[in-house]
């Protein structure tokens, strides 16, 4: 799956146009038996084409994944290269390569790759720079890593909390994605968390509201504790933050 450049945040319209536009000029007008050739083989080959790339473009291109090069290169390497190519050029960046002779015999030489010693981004890791820099990911959704944790601890998942009896208190857990206080709602408020198996919608009291107003406001992840109530709505009574995930989910705020 392809993820267009207009997901990149932080890059400019006018430049992803340029890069569409960079290669498709190049693609037809190349035969087919340079075509492979012609599209864009690095990150320098990148720069060098579409010069109005600024650092501040590159880097976030990098972290979203977008410099891969049909995964021959991972996003840290492609963030240390982008770091390099866009660089002026100067005696410190002439070489892409060191090369270490050994002292005891000139025969004897091997090279190491400047960034032959970072790591490929994994798992939750990787969702969040997908959800920083493009809002979307393909990958595991964050909550996922965590399920073990919380079934020891008695949090339901939101596919659990739609089979429960009316009355019964629960706490479940996820990323916030609504927030929302209707005009006619009297101030009370409605929260729908998402994870791995769905969405659970919550109410919340305009005393409870203002009792965990903070939490509510400034938590991407939430473990909300409720009294099940008709029509699969879950009535809040206790908040708390999610402290082992740090990313980013989109939300909508009180719309």
């Amino acid at each position: 799956m392809r993820v267009g450049l207009k997901f990149v945040r932080g890059l400019r319209e006018e430049v992803g146009r340029k890069i569409v536009e960079e290669r498709k000029l190049t693609s037809e007008n190349s035969p087919l038996s340079t075509l492979h050739s012609q599209l864009y083989s690095s990150i320098a080959d990148l720069i060098d084409r579409v010069p109005e790339i600024n650092k501040r473009e590159i880097r976030a291109l990098s972290i979203a994944g977008a410099l891969n090069f049909e995964n021959t290169v991972h996003r840290r390497q492609a963030l240390w290269e982008s770091e390099l190519a866009i660089q002026p050029k100067g005696e410190l960046f002439e070489n892409a390569e060191f090369r270490i002779q050994n002292s005891e015999s000139s025969n004897s030489s091997f090279d190491i790759h400047p960034s032959a010693f970072l790591q490929r981004m994994e798992g939750l890791e990787l969702i969040d720079a997908d959800l920083r820099k493009t809002g979307i990911s393909i990958g595991k959704h964050p909550m996922a890593f965590i399920r073990d944790e919380l079934k020891q601890k008695g949090v339901l998942s939101s596919h659990e909390s739609r089979y429960l009896k009316k009355g019964q208190v629960v706490s479940v857990a996820g990323a916030v994605i609504i927030r929302q206080r209707p005009m006619t709602a009297k101030n009370v408020v409605f929260i729908t968390l998402e994870d791995e198996t769905g969405h659970s919608n919550f109410v919340v009291m305009p005393d409870t509201f203002e009792k965990y107003r903070s939490v509510i406001n400034t938590s991407d992840f939430l473990l909300i504790r409720g009294i099940f109530e008709e029509r699969g709505m879950i009535k809040a009574i206790h908040f708390e933050h999610v402290s082992e995930l740090r990313t980013e989910v989109v939300s909508h705020n009180f719309r």
